[in-house]
């Protein structure tokens, strides 16, 4: 498996961190905000509870210029945190549909 992205959960060719795994400097800039990351996916849990969702409908909650944070705090529950699975066998996409892992 290859390494991701610790803020936006994409796969990384070109690490920009010599701590953590981090792809880009807007993610490099945006994992410093620990609040911020934790708000948005108690927010997406709130908003995805038990029935399936396109992430796009996710996105609609949200104001536009969140867009990038919200998909990557979609991506960190499902790489990281194993909250949803996605029915997708490549890279999320807006149009691909979450659901709640059952445990």
């Amino acid at each position: 498996m290859e390494p991701r992205c610790n803020y936006c959960g994409r796969k990384v060719f070109k690490n920009r961190s010599e701590k953590y795994q981090l792809c880009s400097s807007n993610c490099k800039k945006l994992f410093s905000k620990k609040d911020d990351i934790i708000s948005f996916e108690n927010r997406i849990k709130e908003i995805v509870k038990h029935k399936p969702i396109q992430i796009l409908e996710i996105q609609k909650e949200f104001s536009k210029n969140e867009k990038f944070m919200v998909i990557s705090a979609v991506r960190r529950l499902i790489y990281f945190h194993n909250f949803y699975t996605s029915q997708s066998k490549y890279e999320l996409t807006q149009k691909s549909i979450i659901f709640r892992v059952k445990k």
